[in-house]
């Protein structure tokens, strides 16, 4: 207990007594119970408030509403104002004010002027709020379904303080009260509860200060502290028996004790006995494993008769790939398994009873010169030459054996690769397509070459000493004799181009020599070795290579691995400034800006590394530096050249200067196209927006002399105002399909994953009306997931299918909404049974308020179809449409499939 007393965590009221626990419950009780009942009584109180006083503010707004429908209708502003007068009997009331139909200040009132701010202009929305110490409230003032104006109320909620203050009196002095009663409630409990239990802790603190275990707790009733008085009491009784039964156990291990110390003195003095000849056997054991392992050789040693334990040096270990002690005896006791190696002799492997040390140990006579070959898994071998001798007895038997060997693998393996290189010369003397040729030191031939005398058609009495030399070009013949002389008296390798007399084919070929010097073992030169190969063909390649270079219409360049320029076309010459022999041997890093020098040699490493032809800079814009400085944009294409010299690049260099001319052009031409055609939808936007405040009034005009003179006028006058109506109709359609249309891109949302299942229902419930006064019946099929504008393309479905629906013929309507899945597109159709198109229309239809019937006919201002042309465009789709007169119509369109496998929200159908 007192362990886990001195790592519990230590709580608020760990320290405390019972009787302040009780007090602090108690209380803290009472005070959340009372502080969550006033809480909800003042909530419920602000509540009712809150709703009474709207409903007492909109009673008023309704009678001030109702008494000012006049004074709006007319214009009367000193009625209005006579009218909001009325509310100075409402003391709440701070202010009101009356607003026309277009929001501008009719009349105002205020209780208390320049307290309340009134707004000039003020929304036609009826609203409530409630700021601070005031609230507001918005009404609309209605003549016949038709709003003549606005009410604005401002009343004050000083009348809540005054409720708040009454409420908060009350429950104070009820909050005192439940504490007065929660105190003295656990002072009664605490002298019930806390009395015995303190008791009990003292009688504790006894206990564990005298160690007495016969005292006894008393107990006052049978409830819980009763029975923990009895669980008290029952542990201070196990405490004692287990004092007693320790007591006797301790007094027993004590006598076990001096008994083991008597045994433990004797076994330790025969254990020191064991020990010192244990070290002794050791010591000597060490001196011979030291002598084994400074041994520069492998050493086996068995040492029992039979050789079941074989062990060797750290050399004979690292030879077989075993780790040091295992057992490597290739006759280990019954049921053990030989160590993973194979010995074998004369291609034979030997078997175990044969091997030296086993023969040795079997025989008691020594094994001299044996060589074996040990073949380790894997495959790798070891040639092995030694010899064993037995170890004897006292009695002079064999007791075992050692065996050292010397690992003559290396030798071996020079020797036979002194052998296969003395053949491969042979071979390859008499295999090659190349001229092999030896001279003295002097660089004379001494002897017939047969592969010379082939080429040249020299005999042997031409060509002998030095008379080889007139086989050779006399135009390379001086250049040639330097080189080799040079060659001669120095004893570095010789090497040249050359062309050589080549009897088969009567003319002069190329050809590459090149002779190493063959050295005794003083350094002195023993003999010259050289070929020659011929490379006549290679040479005209090349010099055809270079002439298709030099005309070709770009500037081209060769460098090597290590960004040297080794050829060079005149078109180079034209678009860097440089003449040939100014880059000829250069670093190709002389034609790169300065600012991209740095990067260049990593980029010229990259493109060896992998050698391909290829753009170089693909997706950035690449620059070369002319003589004088200039920079020009250039195109760069990479090819790479295999030669025998290695890897080389030849680049095609393209001034691009004339094609960023025209890109930039393109680009400014671009930007000022979409910049038109931003403006001008913002003007569609703007105008038609800025037409419907004017056409409204004219409308409300025309259609208030309607409501007023119809009937008191002649039949001309209401023909008249009956086409200024329906005429200013039309116009507010017009604008509002204008409108529409501008915000296809204005008002565009961005897109995304769309279920086309939800804007099609969207379409249909749109245009439930009009389908159930048609009869129509419109079905379609499972819907793909698509990538687009939902609102979009709700609009486009539901202009399609509400045409199908308006241009019908004499039957009911039927519509069907169909989909082909084509890849990364879907082609979506809407066919109808209606009065169909004519084929020389079909392009017209799409146009701006484009119309093929009478309105009389078919209602409408001919905008929806080219919505739909731009809704799909803008999608990046394209729309158009198949039909015949009388035969109905079929309408396609294309869309993005969306990213995600297509979903199967199931089929639609709606009948009329």
């Amino acid at each position: 207990m007192s362990a886990i007393a001195a790592v519990a965590p230590r709580r608020p009221l760990g320290t405390r007594s019972i009787r302040f626990k009780l007090v602090a419950v108690m209380l803290g009780v009472a005070a959340l119970t009372l502080a969550l009942a006033g809480a909800g009584i003042l909530v419920y109180a602000r509540t009712s408030f809150d709703r009474q006083m709207a409903q007492q503010l909109q009673t008023l707004a309704d009678v001030i509403a109702l008494n000012s429908t006049g004074a709006l209708a007319f214009g009367d502003a000193k009625v209005a104002t006579e009218t909001l007068s009325a509310l100075r009997g409402d003391a709440q009331v701070r202010a009101a004010a009356l607003y026309l139909a277009e929001g501008r200040l009719f009349a105002s009132y205020a209780r208390e002027p320049g307290t309340v701010e009134v707004p000039d202009r003020l929304d036609l929305l009826p609203y409530y709020e409630h700021a601070g110490d005031r609230v507001v409230l918005t009404d609309l003032v209605m003549l016949k379904d038709r709003p003549l104006g606005a009410l604005y109320l401002v009343a004050d909620t000083t009348q809540w303080d005054e409720i708040w203050h009454g409420y908060t009196g009350i429950l104070v002095a009820l909050f005192l009260a439940v504490l007065t009663v929660g105190l003295l409630l656990s002072v009664w409990l605490q002298r019930l509860f806390s009395r015995p239990v303190l008791d009990l802790a003292g009688l504790m603190h006894r206990i564990g200060r005298e160690r007495d275990y016969t005292l006894r707790a008393g107990k006052f009733a049978d409830d819980e502290i009763g029975a923990l008085v009895d669980g008290f009491n029952d542990m201070v009784a196990q405490i004692e028996r287990r004092r007693l039964e320790v007591e006797q156990a301790r007094a027993e291990l004590e006598s076990r004790i001096v008994e083991l110390n008597v045994e433990m003195a004797e076994r330790e003095r025969a254990e020191q006995a064991l020990r010192r000849s244990e070290e002794r056997e050791r010591a000597h054991a060490a001196e011979l494993q030291s002598v084994m392992e400074a041994v520069p050789a492998v050493v086996f040693v068995a040492r029992d008769p039979e050789c079941q334990i074989v062990t060797a040096n750290r050399a004979g270990y690292e030879l077989l790939g075993l780790p040091p002690g295992s057992n490597v005896s290739r006759t280990p006791s019954p049921g053990a398994a030989p160590p993973p190696f194979r010995v074998l002799h004369d291609g034979r492997e030997l078997p175990s009873g044969e091997l030296p040390v086993q023969r040795a140990a079997r025989t008691g006579s020594e094994i001299r010169n044996f060589e074996l070959e040990v073949a380790l898994p894997g495959g790798k071998r070891h040639v092995l030459l030694g010899s064993a001798v037995p170890l004897l007895g006292p009695d002079r038997r064999p007791r075992g054996a050692v065996a050292v060997f010397v690992d003559i693998a290396e030798r071996k393996r020079a020797e036979e690769a002194l052998r296969a290189s003395e053949e491969r010369y042979r071979t390859l003397v008499s295999a090659t397509t190349s001229v092999v040729w030896t001279t003295d030191p002097a660089g004379r031939f001494v002897e017939p070459q047969p592969g010379w005398q082939a080429y040249t058609g020299q005999t042997w009495d031409e060509y002998r000493g030095l008379g080889w030399q007139e086989a050779l070009h006399a135009d390379d013949r001086e250049r040639v004799l330097a080189a080799w002389k040079r060659a001669v008296e120095t004893g570095e390798g010789y090497e040249s181009e050359t062309r050589l007399w080549h009897a088969p084919s009567g003319r002069y070929r190329y050809v590459a020599a090149r002779a190493a010097a063959l050295r005794d073992q003083a350094g002195g030169i023993r003999e010259w070795i050289g070929t020659f190969s011929d490379i006549d063909d290679r040479k005209r390649a090349e010099e055809q290579f270079r002439l298709a270079v030099e005309a070709a219409p770009n500037a081209m360049v060769m460098i090597d691995q290590d960004g040297r320029i080794l050829l060079a076309n005149r078109e180079l010459e034209a678009l860097f400034g440089y003449e040939r022999e100014e880059v000829i041997g250069q670093p190709v890093e002389l034609l790169v800006p300065e600012r991209s020098r740095a990067l260049h040699p990593d980029q010229r490493r990259g493109f060896f590394a992998d050698p391909r032809a290829r753009t170089m800079g693909a997706g950035r814009e690449l620059y070369g530096r002319r003589k004088d400085g200039r920079q020009v944009p250039v195109e760069i294409g990479l090819n790479p050249i295999v030669t025998n010299e290695g890897v080389l690049c030849l680049a095609s260099i393209i001034d691009i200067t004339e094609r960023k001319r025209a890109e930039q052009e393109f680009r400014r031409y671009t930007e000022e196209l979409k910049r038109s055609n931003r403006e001008l939808a913002q003007f569609a936007y703007v105008a038609s927006h800025d037409l419907q405040e004017p056409l409204r009034a004219i409308s409300g005009c025309v259609q208030l002399l309607q409501q007023r003179y119809r009937g008191k006028l002649d039949q001309r006058a209401d023909e008249l105002i009956e086409h200024a109506v329906s005429g200013a109709v039309r116009m507010q359609t017009l604008i509002n399909d204008l409108l529409a249309y501008s915000r296809v891109d204005s008002r565009a949302r961005p897109f995304e994953r769309c279920d086309l299942g939800q804007p099609l229902a969207q379409a249909l419930a749109n245009l439930q009306l009009a389908i159930a006064e048609s009869g129509a019946t419109v079905t379609s099929d499972d819907m793909p997931v698509i990538t687009g504008d939902p609102v979009q393309i709700t609009q486009l479905l539901q202009n399609l299918i509400g045409n199908a629906i308006k241009f019908r013929g004499d039957q009911p309507p039927r519509v069907h909404v169909g989909v082909d899945r084509k890849g990364e597109r879907v082609l979506f159709y809407v066919r109808d049974n209606g009065i169909g198109i004519e084929p020389q229309y079909f392009e017209r239809i799409f146009g701006v308020f484009q119309r093929l019937h009478t309105r009389t006919h078919y209602p409408g201002t001919g905008i929806g179809l080219a919505i739909c042309r731009k809704i799909v465009e803008r999608h990046h789709g394209r729309i158009w449409v198949e039909s015949a007169g009388g035969k109905g119509s079929t309408f396609y369109f294309t869309l993005q499939a969306g990213s995600a496998q297509d979903e199967q929200p199931g089929q639609y159908r709606h009948g009329g």
